[in-house]
C-alpha cells in the first residue's frame, strides 16, 4: 500500500487562518449596518478552492428582488424567495467578498488536485485521509477565530451559523459541518430552515 502524498496541511491552516481572519472582519465593517446570518468557508469536492462566502438578511431580501424581477420566481412571493435563497450561498450578493486575501492560500492548494489524481486507482482511504485532513482545517480555522470573538458574543454570535460548504453536498452533510462549529440552538435553527425533521442521531455525540 502506498503512502498518502505530502501535502502541508500546517501551512496552509496558517494561511487560511490570517487569509479568513482579514475577510470576515473586512465584511462586517463593510456591512455594519446589516443583519449577517452566514459566515461560511466555501470549497469544492475537487478541493481546488477555498473561498469565503457570507450572507445578511439584506442581501437576502436583495437576492430575492433579483429573482422576482427577472421573472425567475415562479410566482413567489418575496417573502416565499427569500425562504428558498436564504441557504443558498452562490445567491449571496457577499458571497466570495473578501476573496483577493486568499491569493496565498490558493497558491498553497494549487498542487493538491495532481496529488489527489496520482493516487492510485480506488485507493479510498488515501483519498479519504485526504479530504477530511482539508476539510479539518478548514473546521479548526472557524473555530479559532470563534474563539477569538471575530464572530461577535452571545446573541450576535448566536445569530450567525458558521459553516464549510462546497455546493454540492447534501443539507445532512451541511448539518454535520455546522454541528462542529455552532451552539446546538443555533443548529436547529439551521436545521429547521433548510426544511429537515430533528433526528436523534445528529446529536449522538453533539457538543452545545
Amino acid at each position: 500500500m502506498t503512502s498518502t502524498p505530502r501535502f502541508d496541511f500546517e501551512r496552509l491552516k496558517a494561511a487560511l487562518s490570517v487569509a479568513a481572519r482579514r475577510a470576515f472582519v473586512e465584511i462586517q465593517t463593510a456591512h455594519r449596518d446589516e443583519r449577517i446570518y452566514s459566515f461560511a468557508l466555501f470549497t469544492s469536492s475537487e478541493l481546488r478552492h477555498i473561498l469565503p462566502t457570507a450572507a445578511t438578511e439584506e442581501g437576502l431580501s436583495e437576492a430575492a428582488r433579483t429573482y422576482a424581477e427577472r421573472g425567475q420566481g415562479r410566482g413567489l412571493s418575496l417573502d416565499e424567495l427569500r425562504h428558498l435563497l436564504r441557504w443558498s450561498v452562490v445567491d449571496s450578493p457577499l458571497h466570495l467578498e473578501g476573496a483577493g486575501h486568499f491569493e496565498g492560500v490558493q497558491d498553497l492548494l494549487a498542487p493538491l488536485p495532481d496529488i489527489l489524481d496520482s493516487l492510485p486507482q480506488n485507493s479510498w482511504d488515501e483519498f479519504n485521509a485526504i479530504v477530511e485532513q482539508y476539510v479539518g482545517v478548514c473546521v479548526d480555522v472557524l473555530k479559532q477565530l470563534d474563539a477569538e470573538e471575530v464572530f461577535g458574543q452571545q446573541e450576535r454570535r448566536n445569530a450567525i451559523v458558521l459553516n464549510v460548504v462546497m455546493g454540492s453536498e447534501s443539507d445532512e452533510e451541511r448539518i454535520k459541518y455546522a454541528r462542529l462549529l455552532n451552539p446546538r440552538p443555533t443548529v436547529l435553527r439551521y436545521q429547521a430552515e433548510l426544511g429537515l425533521e430533528r433526528e436523534s442521531r445528529f446529536w449522538s455525540t453533539g457538543a452545545d
